[in-house]
């Protein structure tokens, strides 16, 4: 027969192993467990800081989107109301590219038309606004 009584026995060993125990729970507690939670916490309040400014970005962006939609809408409708002058002056655009392409100017003729058609339309959008 097996002597169980002697497997069951409570010695001096499991009474160093408990405190062992302990110290090493003590020792991860403070060294290991406190600091790596102490990051983790870190790390979420950074996320939090970031998300707040990405919504914070997200609603600034949405306004700037509205506002430009806004404006877009404006300027289409400045744009129905100038569109026979805008019409004509595209139809006159047209004719003179055409010429262009159909014809060689000289660089001294082509610089020279370039500064009038521009004069002109500064003269035009000057007046306009």
């Amino acid at each position: 027969m097996v002597d169980i009584k002697g497997a069951l026995a409570i010695n001096a060993s499991i009474f160093v192993q408990a405190i062992n125990f302990i110290i090493t729970y003590l020792i991860l507690k403070n060294f290991l467990f406190k600091p790596v939670v102490n990051i983790i916490q870190e790390e979420e309040q950074a996320e939090n800081l970031l998300n707040s400014s990405i919504k914070s970005n997200e609603n600034d962006i949405s306004k700037a989107v509205e506002h430009r939609k806004k404006d877009w809408n404006e300027f289409k409708n400045t744009v129905k109301e100038k569109a026979p002058e805008i019409e004509s002056e595209h139809a006159f655009l047209i004719d003179v590219s055409q010429t262009l392409q159909q014809t060689t100017i000289p660089e001294q003729d082509a610089h020279k038309l370039k500064t009038e058609l521009t004069s002109y339309f500064v003269k035009k959008v000057e007046n306009e606004f």
